[in-house]
């Protein structure tokens, strides 16, 4: 935005996950204003998904071992 009294900028950083799928923020733990590091924690991604998958494999592995002689 821009006028003759005045400016505004701001600077936006995109971010990405490198997830296999998408999932819901549950918290975001960076504040306003505060410096963060390399690996620090943005947000808190809902686990609730993501062990349904790995539950589920599991179940499959478990399955498969079975189905061996």
């Amino acid at each position: 935005p821009q006028s003759l009294d005045a400016r505004v900028l701001q600077q936006i950083v995109p971010v990405a996950s490198r997830l296999p799928q998408s999932g819901r923020i549950v918290e975001v733990v960076a504040k306003p204003n505060v410096p963060i590091r390399q690996g620090d924690v943005l947000f808190l991604i809902d686990p609730l998904p993501f062990q349904i998958e790995v539950d589920r494999l599991s179940a499959a592995l478990a399955a498969a071992e079975q189905n061996v002689p």
